[in-house]
């Protein structure tokens, strides 16, 4: 696991493309389209492949998530919305950007669990287990899908 204080961030996004509503991991490259109102709805992404190859796609505005800099289990990079659980305390939380800082939020707010995202990914085991859009039920208490 990385714990972010090695190297400078990488700058990289993870989106939803609207055409198949599949997950990429790339970089917003400019506007597709705004509404009524001029805000963005969809954006032109350069999405990146296992391979390296770069393909563009348009990408939900509201979707855009950032790389935290961190990685959980198995290397998984983490972004913001994802849904993390920690095997130590048996918690899931929501990853968030609030004033410029990565934070967990937590599904038991009662718990008192510290938010800062550094005392997380430094020392315990973490899993990315889904993700905000895809679902919001693992923040309601429902126990997770995934393999540790």
């Amino acid at each position: 696991m990385s714990d972010g204080s090695d190297r400078m961030r990488e700058i990289l996004f993870m989106a939803k493309r609207t055409d198949d509503g599949g997950w990429v991991t790339g970089y917003v490259t400019r506007i597709k389209h705004l509404d009524e109102e001029g805000k963005v709805e969809r954006y032109y992404f350069n999405a990146l492949s296992e391979s390296g190859w770069v393909a563009e796609c348009v990408v939900s505005a509201e979707s855009v998530c950032q790389f935290t800099g961190y990685e959980a289990i198995r290397r998984k990079k983490v972004f913001e919305h994802n849904i993390v659980f920690c095997e130590d305390n048996q918690h899931f939380g929501h990853v968030v950007s609030k004033d410029g800082a990565f934070l967990i939020e937590w599904e038991r707010s009662g718990d008192y669990l510290r938010q800062d995202i550094h005392f997380w990914f430094a020392e315990r085991r973490m899993y990315v287990v889904g993700n905000i859009f895809d679902n919001p039920e693992l923040m309601k208490g429902k126990e997770a899908e995934y393999e540790q």
